[in-house]
């Protein structure tokens, strides 16, 4: 699954804090890479 699908499923989910959580795994999964 892409990153942008995996946020946009966050965000339906959590709302704000899903996409505060969705940008800080996007985040730190680049980091790691």
């Amino acid at each position: 699954m892409e990153l942008w699908q995996e946020l946009i499923i966050l965000i339906c989910v959590g709302g704000v804090s899903g996409v505060l959580g969705g940008f800080l795994g996007i985040f730190l999964a680049a980091r790691s890479e």
